[in-house]
């Protein structure tokens, strides 16, 4: 649920995916909603003050509540970015990042995966670690990421 939640909230902010990436498929959720829909999820996806468990019932209920289809897109979502998040570490170590670009990595992955951290306190401690990186591991860093997750 951390990894969709964070997902979820940077893939918004995309306008480029790739293939059958999780950006895609947040993205035909999206398409078949309606504005009533779209507005309700935003505010579950955007609420920063949510924990991550909070995150996960609301999330859980809004779509108990939408038809079958896109039920089933936000399954797959959510199967796909627990994968990914199963497979952050190793994807890291055998990156040819900086060892300071990989610290961060680690600690992201740490802050992401707490459950009791909202939205907006995990993103201060990610402004954080981001901000002691140099210019050239902060690329490599949002790179990464956005690749890994995208």
């Amino acid at each position: 649920m951390v990894l969709l939640r964070t997902t979820l909230s940077v893939t918004v902010c995309l306008s480029i995916v790739n293939g059958m990436g999780l950006g895609r498929i947040y993205l035909r959720v999206l398409s078949k909603l309606d504005d009533q829909g779209r507005n309700d999820l935003r505010s579950i996806v955007f609420n920063p003050r949510l924990s991550i468990a909070e995150f996960g019932n609301a999330l859980r209920k809004w779509a108990a509540n939408q038809p079958r289809d896109i039920a089933e897109l936000l399954e797959l979502f959510s199967k796909v970015a627990e994968q990914r998040a199963a497979n952050i570490s190793q994807a890291i170590e055998e990156s040819d990042l900086s060892d300071a670009a990989k610290d961060a990595l680690y600690d992201i992955d740490r802050i992401f995966g707490s459950s009791d951290g909202t939205l907006m306190e995990n993103d201060k401690m990610m402004n954080i670690v981001m901000g002691r990186l140099s210019r050239e591991d902060y690329i490599a860093v949002s790179q990464f990421l956005t690749s890994f997750l995208f």
